[in-house]
């Protein structure tokens, strides 16, 4: 009775084999690597698909800059044919813009730009909003008009703040843009000047004519002269002056240099990128606008 007791507690008290150990270790061992390798497979997904938005952000944040000129350009403006445009700023002294064909220019081999780039010549509304207070024909002579702000100019602002000699303005409903031949001596009376007969609308809100050129420098994407801090890698623009369409792809860049090449993405219809910039994630991001006249 006393021997199959101690029997059965050596039977209780048994331990794992080393033939079980083994088995034991080599199925975590298994189960250890997929999940290492799952989570390997998500975080480099995840970078991924990080690297592409911040792409596509980029160029999204590059075509609502540029969108923000194009809907203004044209405003108040002939456009064809294109002498009408050019003859529109026949005086003297005539504006860097006087030789364009139109308000939207393509034009390639920049000094800084490696692609086409983009001039804009749009109306620039005032922060403090002006206003014709009479109707009144202004031709090649200078003649005066009288103007209100709403609100009224207050805290040191005055109408010299906003325009000055030699700026060109629009009222959109004239389809001709003026030249300020002096500077505002009062804050309610301007003197303009045109290229030919023109009338200036009763309670017609005044505009500043403003040009600006976008192209590339550095992979950032340039704002006369000024780097936007938004990383483009390419810009195509395709100009139709007999649809009045514009068409702008961006193509933005990621934020990681990558070890090895990519292919670009689908979509971007402009130039292949170079060695250094297949080391880049890249996404296409266009636009179409129809200039209004």
């Amino acid at each position: 009775m006393r021997k199959k007791r101690a029997e059965h507690f050596t039977f209780k008290r048994r331990g794992m084999t080393l033939v079980e150990l083994l088995i034991t270790l080599i199925i975590g061992g298994i189960i250890m690597g997929s999940v290492s390798l799952l989570f390997v497979a998500f975080f480099r997904n995840f970078n991924m698909h990080d690297d592409l938005t911040a792409a596509q952000q980029n160029a999204e944040m590059g075509l609502a800059l540029i969108e923000t000129y194009v809907l203004q350009a044209g405003m108040g403006m002939p456009s064809d044919p294109p002498s009408d445009f050019q003859a529109a700023f026949n005086l003297v002294p005539t504006p860097a813009w006087g030789g364009w064909s139109g308000s939207i220019e393509p034009y390639s081999k920049d000094v800084f730009s490696r692609d086409t780039a983009l001039r804009i010549l749009g109306a620039r509304a005032t922060p403090v909003a002006v206003g014709a207070m009479e109707e009144k024909e202004i031709g090649t002579s200078a003649t005066s008009l009288t103007v209100k702000a709403d609100p009224p100019f207050t805290g040191g602002s005055s109408l010299g703040g906003l325009i000055s000699q030699n700026d060109w303005v629009v009222f959109p409903a004239s389809r001709l843009p003026f030249r300020v031949t002096g500077n505002p001596s009062t804050n309610t009376e301007i003197q303009l000047q045109s290229s030919s007969l023109n009338t200036v609308q009763l309670f017609d809100t005044l505009y500043v004519l403003e040009s600006v050129r976008f192209y590339l420098g550095t992979d950032r994407l340039f704002m006369n002269d000024k780097d936007t801090e938004i990383p483009i890698a390419k810009m195509d623009v395709l100009w139709n002056p007999n649809t009045r369409l514009l068409q702008v792809v961006l193509l933005g860049r990621g934020k990681e240099r990558l070890s090895h090449e990519v292919s670009p993405p689908p979509g971007w219809p402009g130039t292949s990128l170079t060695s250094e910039e297949r080391h880049f994630r890249h996404v296409a991001v266009g636009r179409i606008w129809r200039i209004r006249n």
